[in-house]
């Protein structure tokens, strides 16, 4: 084999291989393109490299040819081609290793995988979810960084992904997001639902976040009407923040009245604190919502009678007439409970419950209770308690207590703003 034939082998061999790693870029300029290279690589490469015989002037075979078929040449060429097309391929993989839509985790735990349940969820997706990453205000902190190979997970096992990493400078995409915070991911649907997840993102926070935004629409009523606060920013104690927070992780908030039947649809209700009793009406209203599976988040003012005596008995709780007081009257509220009874020290000591997923994040060991603390108390469940599908957790004990018994003419004079004034 001559060696200009060698050499245009090389290069032949050279380009077939840079075909096939180009096929999709390739096939987006035009679907026929790379078929096409590819043929005409592989037709020009075996018209030099196949032995030909020669023929003379007179156009006859010459028996004897100058030029023979030479394998070992060509074996070289090859090797040489693949060594070369090597070094390129692993160099475009590192440099540019965030680009690839084809991965494989060859781990043996598949550390590097989503779950076969995250999968079959983001199949279902039919809708289009934009997944922003908010960075924290330390710049020392990577935050996006650490989450950035598991959200491209996410984005390539499904096209409805996208996520991209936020500017802090960028001021309009800040506006447009409307984060509730720093350092955490942003979901968003082209129908303005969204969610967040906070902290540090694993798998689960993600995928749970994403099954939020694609379910049904969930609500979240708030009874008004009886000196409830306001979800929104009125006065100098509300829900607004609360309400923030529900609507930026798919929570639809409502204002109901509470002399009104709750809606059908109604899973979530958060009633109170009220500044009088609630009338026999809301209370059959709410054993009823608590009938059928309804979720309550019953606020009780400690300085108010809340009512509703039949679905307290019912539910198995008794609201002593008592008020917990602090360490020797630490506040004024609690130096002015402290004259009731002189002779026994206020003090209050108690313990967050571990069996509840709200207070076990706490520590272990004793805490001191607010001034004006309620104390109750659960008993057996009386009347049709069963249908009401019950389940309580404890979240505070108080296992030391000076308690201060004030009437119900007493408690409903307490004055709900500004400095208390009692008279022992």
């Amino acid at each position: 084999m001559k060696k200009y034939r060698l050499e245009i082998s090389i290069g032949l061999i050279f380009a077939l291989l840079l075909v096939v790693f180009l096929w999709t870029n390739l096939a987006a300029l035009l679907p026929q393109l790379p078929i096409g290279l590819l043929a005409a690589c592989l037709i020009a490469l075996i018209s030099v490299i196949a032995p030909w015989p020669e023929r003379d002037a007179e156009g006859k075979i010459v028996s004897t040819p100058s030029e023979r078929y030479a394998p070992k040449a060509f074996g070289m060429a090859v090797l040489w081609s693949v060594v070369g097309i090597s070094i390129i391929v692993g160099l475009a993989a590192l440099l540019n290793r965030e680009r690839f839509t084809k991965t494989f985790d060859l781990t043996q735990r598949q550390v590097n995988s989503l779950s076969s349940e995250t999968v079959n969820v983001l199949k279902e997706l039919k809708t289009d979810i934009q997944i922003v990453c908010i960075p924290s205000q330390d710049p020392r902190e990577r935050y996006c960084d650490e989450n950035a190979q598991l959200r491209r997970l996410y984005s390539e096992k499904s096209d409805k992904i996208q996520h991209f990493a936020l500017n802090l400078s960028d001021r309009a995409a800040l506006q447009q997001v409307r984060p509730t915070g720093f350092s955490r991911l942003v979901l968003l649907t082209k129908d303005n639902n969204r969610n967040e997840v906070t902290g540090s993102v694993t798998e689960s926070k993600l995928t749970n976040a994403i099954l939020g935004l694609t379910k049904s629409k969930r609500t979240v009523y708030f009874l008004t009407g009886n000196g409830e606060h306001a979800t929104s920013m009125e006065g100098n104690r509300n829900y607004y923040a609360v309400a923030e927070i529900l609507r930026s992780r798919a929570y639809e908030v409502i204002n109901h009245k509470y002399t009104e039947e709750l809606p059908a649809d109604a899973q979530l209700v958060v009633a109170g604190p009220a500044k009088g009793p609630y009338s026999t009406i809301v209370e059959n209203m709410l054993r009823r919502f608590l009938a059928r599976g309804g979720r309550l988040i019953l606020v009780l003012n400690p300085y108010r009678d809340p009512g509703m005596p039949k679905l307290f008995e019912d539910l198995g709780i008794r609201l002593d007439p008592t008020l917990l007081t602090a360490n020797q009257g630490a506040t004024a509220f609690g130096a002015q409970l402290a004259q009731i009874d002189p002779i026994r020290p206020p003090i209050a000591v108690g313990e967050f419950s571990r069996a509840s997923e709200i207070t076990k994040v706490f520590g272990a060991g004793d805490i001191g209770l607010a001034d004006g603390a309620r104390a109750m108390v659960f008993t057996a469940p009386a009347g049709d308690a069963n249908v009401l599908k019950l389940k309580g957790t404890n979240l505070i004990s108080a296992m030391h207590a000076a308690p201060v018994t004030l009437t119900e003419e007493q408690r409903n004079r307490l004055p709900l703003e500004g400095d208390l004034r009692l008279n022992p």
